[in-house]
């Protein structure tokens, strides 16, 4: 970071100014983005409450093949049925129904692709949880250079402030310099209040997502990390599409089943009926219980319905596929807008930090010369200074949105690998 020292030659002299370069340190020790998004991962709520539905789906989905439950029913005649070898007086039925072939199958595929949906939604929630706390982490980025940048600024012109004053009791600078600087000093005072605010929300909006104290400290980043992803479109893995395409494979099942619903489902049980004893007790077989063997069928004769519970199955699975192809097209949409955004950060990365710069300094150098030899006029110094602190600054919002459109094209890809994994600091 730039800054000046005054030396005075004399006291009605012209003050020299000594400029040097020194790196002021952001405030606090560098953070790390990686550990950051780690603790999003463990203990934002959100993902907690989405990771238990998870689990309580998966379970569900574990039996959803299942047989149905089997039915028990006890009957009592209020009048005996009389038989040759007694009164039959109670029945005790077990009765268990077996779906047509496939049926169990198709339910299961159903629960499961649904299951493999809320897992794509969780992993989502993620991304998106990474994907905001990156932009919030660029933002704060740039805050704290800012400030930087502008408290540097505000004490080289404190101490000019002083050199004009000194100058103007001694005749030798007019009034009008020194209320320009007085204006310049007040509104650099202005314009750090108010990054002091702005940080003020990022910093609770941060720790809410990673499900901290409002106000606990982070420390302005001394540095961007890398985050990088390829040019090519690829959404393959991409979260949104991942959900669409297991809701599809849950409708299609859901087709199929609504046509095997055409099909009888079977029962099968048994009947054990309670007989008292014979009126002559000599009578062969008086007082033996029967047992009865029993199997059925439903009958789906509704078939208006059944056709029509099939169609709207169909008409929904169409509808995903459309679903798909939008959300597609939004992709690629959002894609080549983050591919520009990510090129042209790169270009004025390379432009302000290789050529611009560079250059500015120079010419401060060189407007440095001419002041100490009375060929420049301190203002000329302070505009070049606050120019090559104005072109530092584009040089760390261009590093921000490059950060920013980086996450947004692995978030867009559904990259593979943990997004704090890819995290170079």
């Amino acid at each position: 970071m730039l800054r000046i020292a005054m030396m005075f030659v004399s006291r009605t002299s012209r003050p020299c100014l000594i400029l040097y370069f020194l790196a002021t340190p952001i405030f606090g020790q560098r953070p790390i983005l990686k550990e950051y998004l780690e603790r999003i991962d463990r203990h934002h709520p959100g993902l907690a409450s989405m990771q238990l539905e998870l689990e309580a789906a998966q379970t569900r989905a574990d039996v959803a093949d299942t047989l149905p439950d089997p039915e028990l029913s006890v009957g009592l005649f209020l009048e005996p049925i009389e038989t040759r070898v007694g009164p039959q007086e109670q029945r005790l039925s077990l009765s268990q129904s077996l779906p047509w072939k496939g049926k169990r199958h198709l339910l299961r595929v159903r629960d499961q692709a649904m299951v493999e949906r809320s897992r794509a939604a969780l992993n989502q929630t993620r991304r998106e949880l990474h994907r905001s706390f990156i932009k919030l982490y660029a933002d704060y980025y740039v805050i704290g250079k800012s400030i930087a940048s502008s408290e540097s600024h505000l004490q080289l012109l404190n101490d000019l402030q002083e050199v004009v004053r000194v100058n103007y009791q001694s005749g030798s600078t007019p009034y009008a310099s020194l209320i320009r600087i007085e204006v310049e000093s007040d509104r650099l005072q202005d314009r750090l209040i108010t990054l002091h605010q702005m940080a003020e929300p990022l910093l609770t909006r941060m720790n809410l997502l990673m499900d901290q104290t409002a106000d606990d400290a982070i420390p302005f980043p001394a540095s961007i990390p890398a985050l990088s992803y390829g040019s090519t479109p690829n959404f393959s893995r991409n979260p949104e599409l991942d959900q669409l395409d297991h809701l599809y494979e849950s409708k299609v099942a859901a087709t199929e089943l609504a046509r095997l619903n055409g099909k009888p489902n079977f029962n099968v049980g048994i009947d054990w009926i309670r007989t008292g004893g014979a009126v002559n007790p000599n009578m062969p077989g008086s007082g033996d219980d029967a047992l009865m063997v029993r199997a059925g069928i439903n009958l789906p004769i509704w078939r208006k319905t059944i056709r029509a519970r099939q169609q709207a199955a169909q008409l929904e699975a169409e509808a995903v596929q459309y679903q798909m192809a939008a959300v597609t097209n939004n992709l690629t949409s959002q894609w080549v807008r983050a591919i520009f955004d990510r090129d042209d950060a790169k270009r004025k990365i390379v432009l302000y930090r290789d050529t611009i710069i560079p250059k500015a300094t120079e010419s401060l150098s060189v407007l440095q010369a001419a002041f100490q030899s009375n060929r420049a006029n301190y203002l000329d110094v302070i505009d070049a200074e606050r120019m090559l602190l104005e072109f530092n600054l584009t040089l760390h919002q261009s590093e921000a949105d490059q950060l920013r459109a980086e996450s947004e094209l692995r978030y867009l890809a559904g990259a593979t690998g943990h997004t704090a994994e890819v995290i170079h600091e």
